[in-house]
């Protein structure tokens, strides 16, 4: 319960589910144990819970910052997900098969499209850097200052489980290569990052990670996003979450003072958002 609003154990418990099958959605081994998969789901069970509590707490403090988001907004959101999946796939299909109502998935997204709203806030009256501070800033982050530094990137992830053994490693790395020469063989990518991807947030939406800068993603995701060209698929990256396919689709420089508003806008909201669900009553019946 959040400041009064219910999360109710089914929403949980359907939202948990999908969590669950994004992991074991590759051929990587599923758990073979009881403990395995009580294991699997202890790990899961907490991420969902806190992002289901974020999302209740953004809707309202959006409503007390006054920031909305029209349902045409939501509407052209779900639209544009649809729009990458498979013929014959929609959203609405996607919420029946993990229990979940369609309109669960759109307050989803309009949880997402407010919590973007409220962190332009921050930013409106942010000044340029004074020489001092960009120089400092620079240091700390000397990604800021290098060419094409965000890059709207999708991706194919299959993990590699806690202490995998070698051949469970080798086992997956074969299955990220024949998935490589199936895409360059003229593969769909999103139909790929659908059945393949083990990344929960992105499979769904066809692999699309959005706008990545450099140092967001492990450094050997870095070294060859950034250097790749648009449209090429990579060859198989391997990171300490397990092996990647990367496929970058645009590329936007931004100059160091963009990087610094930009860093100074999330830091702001961050922090902000933090303190309010540490004022939020939040109280956890599981």
């Amino acid at each position: 319960m959040v400041n009064g609003t219910t999360i109710t154990e089914r929403r949980f418990a359907a939202e948990l589910a999908l969590a669950i099958e994004q992991q074991q959605f590759s051929q990587i081994p599923s758990p073979t144990t009881s403990d395995e998969a009580a294991g699997l789901r202890a790990a899961l069970a907490q991420p969902v819970l806190d992002q289901l509590i974020a999302n209740v707490l953004i809707k309202q403090l959006a409503e007390r910052r006054r920031v909305s988001v029209a349902d045409a907004e939501v509407e052209r959101a779900v639209n544009q997900t649809n729009e990458k999946l498979p013929p014959g796939r929609k959203l609405q299909d996607l919420a029946v098969s993990y229990g979940l109502t369609f309109d669960e998935i759109k307050d989803t997204f309009r949880a997402l499209l407010l919590a973007a709203k409220i962190e332009d806030t921050f930013g409106r009256d942010e000044r340029d850097p004074t020489p001092e501070e960009l120089r400092n800033f620079l240091k700390s982050h000397p990604e800021a200052n290098t060419p094409n530094e965000e890059i709207r990137v999708s991706a194919i992830l299959l993990k590699l489980p806690n202490q995998a053994t070698t051949e469970t490693r080798e086992r997956t790395r074969r299955l990220a290569e024949r998935i490589v020469q199936e895409l360059r063989g003229g593969a769909d990518f999103c139909e790929l990052a659908m059945n393949y991807s083990q990344d929960r947030a992105s499979a769904p939406k066809c692999g699309d990670l959005g706008y990545v800068s450099r140092g967001k993603m492990d450094p050997e995701f870095d070294k060859v996003a950034f250097s790749l060209p648009i449209g090429k698929i990579s060859d198989v990256v391997a990171t300490p979450r397990g092996f990647y396919i990367i496929l970058v689709r645009e590329k936007h420089p931004t100059s160091a003072r963009q990087a610094y508003r930009q860093f100074k806008k999330r830091e702001a909201y961050l922090r902000w958002f933090e303190e309010e669900k540490r004022k939020a009553k939040i109280e956890k019946f599981l």
